[in-house]
């Protein structure tokens, strides 16, 4: 069933999510520079930061979480569904490394075992059209009305394309969005940036 990017529809949001702690935990990305190896970077964390490894004097090391926004790209279909495509945006976010910058534009995806993670992928890939499916989720209890800007959204539940409830799973000591089924189940709020929003970066 086709569906149509529709910009009205569309915004820019931080996302936070809420687990039995009931705390807000921003959702951040993962960044690995201990290693050349970059299947660490960018999966979604969604708890207390003990990840970053910091030095003895405080400082910050090679392994970190990258601060994110969102853009929520609605897909609306003929059946009246509202599906919505999310991608990673950094650019408006003082941040004065360029590594932080580098997920800027990438979409929110699934592994093989069910984990978020902030992935590139090329326009044409994303514009063939099967594939841009597997990149729409479900955004429960937004509501119908429109969004206004600095609005706050609670109790937001995320759908996988696959139907399945977004969790937290602690993989290894650490908190990461997965969809596989298994792990804590919380609620997401969204802190509206800006609305109407078409897509803010190339591709």
């Amino acid at each position: 069933m086709k569906s149509t990017l529709t910009v009205e529809k569309s915004f820019c949001a931080d996302i936070y999510w809420k687990g039995k702690d009931q705390i807000l935990h921003k959702v951040a990305a993962t960044m690995n520079n201990e290693t050349v190896f970059k299947n660490n970077d960018g999966w979604l964390f969604a708890g207390k930061d003990n990840y970053t490894k910091r030095l003895g004097n405080g400082m910050v090391w090679d392994r970190y979480l990258v601060p994110l926004s969102f853009w929520f790209g609605c897909h609306v279909f003929e059946d009246g569904r509202h599906l919505y495509r999310i991608a990673a945006f950094t650019r408006h976010l003082e941040q004065s490394d360029e590594r932080n910058h580098r997920f800027n534009g990438h979409h929110v995806d699934i592994s093989k075992n069910g984990f978020l993670g902030v992935y590139d992928v090329h326009p044409d890939y994303i514009n063939g059209g099967d594939y841009l499916n597997k990149l729409l989720f479900q955004l429960d209890h937004l509501g119908a009305e429109a969004l206004s800007m600095g609005q706050v959204v609670e109790q937001v539940q995320l759908t996988s394309p696959y139907g399945r409830q977004v969790k937290v799973v602690d993989d290894e000591g650490y908190p990461l969005l997965n969809e596989s089924g298994a792990g804590e189940a919380g609620s997401f709020t969204l802190k509206v940036l800006e609305v109407g929003q078409g897509l803010p970066f190339s591709g």
